[in-house]
């Protein structure tokens, strides 16, 4: 039994604030004060009749510990004992996430007496790594002993985890662009592996029924971004581009960002790609609450000639960068450097690439993986796929080897769906394509991993939108969701292990131009311009049977709730310029 002598209490302000140790009542003790030690105080711990020091190291302010503190007993010969001493330190730096300075001593007291600190199916510590644990965290400790040293503290010390202040998800959002419903091997791709993006699905839960809130790309993120439909602000519309936009376009101010909330809550923030929400200083990333920016700040760009587009460049924060790489590889690249950055602190990455939409541009490291697609577009889009998934698994790997793999909430969907003409990507057995509410414009590949909280391998049936990305990093993180607005998304992690058993949404709504949607259960409602249908989605995924004419009181009724939503919207702020209109008509095929 271990038994503490002087119990620090283990807080930190701003981003952490940690509870107290979690192990027992203090004895009291000559060798250090009984009262509490602020964490940078050295502690003595007996193990049976044996001590333990553990020297306190100094604080951010580059201050001593507790000079009120005596020197402690030496340390006595390792025995038998040794494993659970060690195993003691491990616990220590696993609970407190503080730096703990263990001495070179004791591997020494160790390899003296042919003694390893072992602690049954796990990586041996080499003594480099005692030897500067003053500078080992909780993190990089786990990752270090792996899996079956982690099972043998539990075994050591029974139920302590129960009691220890869970800490707060890391979360990543990745957003895809123009990817195709069918595109993605666990929705149901044959020519295209996605093994990494698969993974997703097989640690998480796969929605069948994910939705976005507009069929293109800005009005989609800034619905998605702000937890609300996109047009109670007035974003309807993606705004051209730059050279042709309204000076207006860009997401109000008054808006309050996912990252705003996140970063409130003590997480550092991060945006790696794609923004597509305002080019003027007021809108930059770094005004709406990332911490950090590398990317473009606007629509589409090229993945090869960086430089091209002088008023689209490539950013890190507010300064153009010189980009050499595919920037596929270059957005991976900057993404896993956020993570390793971050490793000690709770971290928000918006990992937005504009893979996979126009230009079709890949290397031939990627084309050559793909010699039996004949389509050549389809072969480039393959390409341009296979880089993205590459990307993804090296962001988990990355998450994997810093030991923050199973505490990181990642968020996986599409902005809206695949252009088919224009890219060759499929949204079988969808209808429609991305400029359109029917199926194939709004519902995307949408995956949720959080291995330490949502059971794996789930596949979920009831609709979901991208609106709950915010509400439910929110929960999460701890972070407080704005109270003086509507706020349309909902905290789906108490749907996912099946806690609340009701839909998370009663009713979703779309409203593109002079293209409206509904969907409530089964029924989907659309109106475009003087046409209408009614489709039962549970029967007809493809909308090919209009039953406006059978059921027309759901019609009715859907109808009434459509009209009700709107009456809470305002106009569009902007259009999208006629020459751009014209280009997407060419887009799409015809609705119904």
């Amino acid at each position: 039994m271990i038994h503490r002598l002087a119990p620090p209490f283990y807080r930190r302000t701003g981003r952490h604030e940690r509870g107290p140790s979690i192990f027992g009542a203090a004895e009291k003790s000559g060798p250090v004060r009984s009262e509490t030690l602020d964490r940078n105080a050295s502690t003595v711990w007996r193990c049976g009749d044996r001590c333990l020091y553990a020297p306190g190291t100094s604080n951010r302010a580059g201050q001593a510990a507790d000079s009120e503190t005596r020197t402690p007993p030496p340390i006595p010969p390792f025995n038998s004992s040794s494993s659970r001493q060690f195993t003691y330190l491990a616990l220590r730096v696993y609970y407190s996430g503080e730096a703990i300075n263990t001495g070179s001593a004791i591997h020494e007291q160790l390899v003296a007496q042919k003694e390893e600190p072992s602690m049954g199916p796990m990586t041996t510590v080499p003594k480099n790594a005692l030897a500067s644990s003053s500078q080992m965290r909780r993190r990089e400790f786990l990752s270090l002993i792996g899996a079956g040293g982690a099972a043998a503290l539990m075994d050591t010390f029974g139920a302590a985890e129960e009691t220890a202040t869970p800490r707060r998800p890391n979360i990543i959002l990745i957003v895809a662009d123009d990817l195709g419903y069918a595109d993605i091997g666990c929705f149901g791709c044959v020519d295209i592996p996605t093994p990494n993006i698969d993974s997703l699905a097989q640690n998480g839960v796969r929605f069948t029924d994910g939705y976005v809130t507009c069929p293109v790309c800005s009005p989609s993120r800034a619905g998605f971004m702000t937890a609300r439909y996109q047009q109670r602000f007035g974003h309807e519309f993606n705004p051209g581009p730059p050279a042709q936009m309204s000076p207006a376009f860009g997401l109000p101010p008054g808006e309050i960002t996912v990252a705003d909330a996140l970063k409130a809550a003590g997480y550092v923030t991060g945006l790696v790609g794609k923004w597509h929400l305002g080019l003027k200083p007021e809108f930059h990333p770094l005004k709406r609450g990332f911490d950090e920016f590398f990317g473009f700040p606007h629509g589409g760009h090229s993945y090869i000639n960086l430089k091209e587009d002088p008023l689209n460049p490539i950013l890190r924060g507010t300064e153009p960068v010189d980009e050499k790489e595919y920037l596929t590889d270059a957005f991976t690249r900057e993404a896993a450097a956020f993570i390793e950055r971050h490793r000690t602190d709770p971290f928000f990455l918006f990992l937005s690439y504009n893979a996979v939409h126009t230009p079709m541009q890949a290397p031939d490291k990627y084309l050559k993986r793909f010699p039996n697609i004949t389509n050549k577009n389809r072969r480039t889009y393959a390409a341009m796929l296979g880089a993205m998934d590459d990307g993804i698994g090296a962001v988990l790997r990355k998450l994997d080897e810093t030991g923050l793999g199973d505490d990181t909430l990642i968020f996986f969907f599409s902005d809206n769906g695949g252009p088919l003409i224009v890219n060759a990507s499929s949204n079988a057995p969808l209808s429609g394509s991305k400029g359109t509410v029917l199926e194939g414009g709004i519902r995307v590949p949408f995956i949720i991993q959080w291995r330490r909280r949502i059971p794996r391998g789930t596949v979920y049936r009831n609709p979901v939108i991208s609106l709950d990305v915010f509400p439910t990093a929110a929960a999460a993180a701890g972070a407080q969701l704005p109270g003086d607005r509507v706020i349309d998304g909902v905290n789906l992690v108490p749907y996912l292990p099946g806690e609340k058993t009701s839909p998370p949404h009663d009713i979703l709504f779309w409203r593109f131009g002079n293209a409206d949607a509904v969907r409530r259960k089964n029924w989907k409602f659309i109106k475009v311009g003087d046409k209408s249908a009614l489709f039962d989605l549970s029967a007809d995924i493809g909308e090919k049977n209009n039953l406006t004419k059978e059921r027309p009181d759901v019609v009715g009724e859907l109808t009434a709730a459509l009209a009700k939503w709107e009456s809470g919207l305002i106009p569009p702020r902007w259009t999208t310029p006629a020459p751009q209109r014209a280009k997407q008509a060419t887009e799409k095929p015809a609705t119904f």
